[in-house]
């Protein structure tokens, strides 16, 4: 008799933990695509930086001729960065239709490309006539692997918001790259 108590609390535990378990491999799994979305997007930040200052002589993208003009267009750089198989950007849980970028060069203090050149208040470029400054921004709406849920009356939230229909949700990963290109 005592036994067969004990079995039937037993099965009331796993009923209980089996729930808190699953939340934890879902979060884990989401923080992990959460986590690589971040190190794609740092890397495609500098990498694209990176080919605004060298141009065709950059690794994996050189022109035959090697004199082709620099790209200064977020849209050249974003086609470079979304170009599969040797853009950055193209891995396999990477949606790119998220994927914008705004690049900005900073030359003698006139900004040449639209977008945010770096310009914090008291920032003053020591090398202003010398040098230009190539800034590039990458930006990703990064939306979990796994769906989120919420079950407010019980007071459980998932930790990463989900995407929805209309583009609202997600979450954002910003990361922006700077490189001063010598005239």
């Amino acid at each position: 008799m005592k036994r067969q108590k004990q079995r039937g609390s037993s099965l009331i535990e796993f009923a209980l933990i089996v729930p808190l378990l699953f939340l934890l491999v879902v979060n884990v799994i989401n923080f992990a695509g959460f986590f690589y979305a971040w190190i794609v997007v740092a890397h495609a930040g500098r990498s694209a930086a990176q080919y605004m200052v060298t141009g065709p002589a950059y690794a994996g993208y050189g022109s035959s001729d090697f004199i082709s003009a620099l790209p200064t267009t977020a849209a050249q750089i974003q086609s470079i960065l979304t170009t599969c198989p040797q853009g950055d950007m193209c891995a396999p849980s990477i949606n790119l239709s998220k994927v914008t970028v705004t690049v900005c060069s900073n030359n003698n203090g006139v900004q040449e490309a639209p977008g945010n050149c770096l310009s914090p208040a008291g920032y003053v470029d020591p090398e202003l006539t010398t040098s230009v400054i190539a800034t590039v921004s990458v930006s990703y709406l990064y939306c979990p692997l796994i769906p989120s849920w919420d079950v407010p009356a019980l007071g459980i939230h998932s930790s990463l918001p989900r995407c929805n229909s209309d583009g609202t949700g997600g979450m954002t990963i910003h990361r922006t790259a700077a490189m001063r290109m010598i005239q």
